[in-house]
């Protein structure tokens, strides 16, 4: 049974539509040129200056494009703000959560999470690796270019095409990482489940 659907998402500012197809065909992410070229734009600023990012914005952001947006969860020292999407017709779930630092006010970390793991008990892993693969790279190379201070969009966005494939194993994976500006940006995960995040201290 073919299943066509469309996600809603660019994580921080700009929506797009992404066509994914989970069926035994090959993944086809983009349904014109026009779109992929939308997809491949850097996120843009925020109204204001790039820091301190604001965990506000971000989640009234992506609620306006279909996430929703679970109640601030309010920790020792840190509020976790947290948006989850399930992408139509699948059991594929997007992830965002924003760690926020009460005393200083500032985020320590932005983690994206794609998780495929529904379809761990199909028979054909190897397509459903290649479609996460697909997914985590279009998702992911957009997300790690929100901006904050000392930020490089370009170099980031390379630095993730350059490091999906190798940045996640079967048996318990380490982190992919670099360091750009003030934050370290880590790649990880298994074949149905991948994870980026922004640290800037965490």
């Amino acid at each position: 049974m073919k299943l066509q659907y469309i996600i809603l998402f660019l994580v921080i500012i700009s929506a797009v539509y992404v066509g994914l197809n989970i069926s035994y065909q090959p993944v086809n992410l983009f349904e014109s040129d026009e779109e992929e070229d939308s997809f491949q734009q850097e996120v843009p600023q925020q109204a204001e200056t790039t820091s301190p990012i604001d965990p506000h914005y971000v989640m009234d952001y992506l609620d306006s494009i279909g996430f929703v947006v679970s109640p601030v969860f309010d920790g020792a020292t840190t509020d976790i703000y947290t948006a989850k999407y399930t992408i139509p017709d699948s059991y594929v779930q997007v992830q965002v959560d924003v760690y926020f630092e009460r005393s200083s006010q500032q985020v320590l970390l932005i983690e994206s999470n794609v998780d495929a793991s529904w379809y761990s008990t199909e028979t054909n892993q190897q397509y459903f690796e290649e479609y996460v693969n697909e997914t985590a790279l279009s998702l992911f190379s957009s997300f790690v270019t929100i901006p904050y201070k000392g930020s490089n969009p370009d170099m980031a966005r390379e630095w993730v095409e350059s490091n999906i494939l190798t940045s996640y194993s079967t048996a318990l994976p380490g982190k992919t990482s670099t360091i750009i500006g003030p934050a370290t940006i880590n790649l990880f995960g298994s074949p149905l489940l991948r994870t980026l995040e922004i640290d800037f201290g965490f």
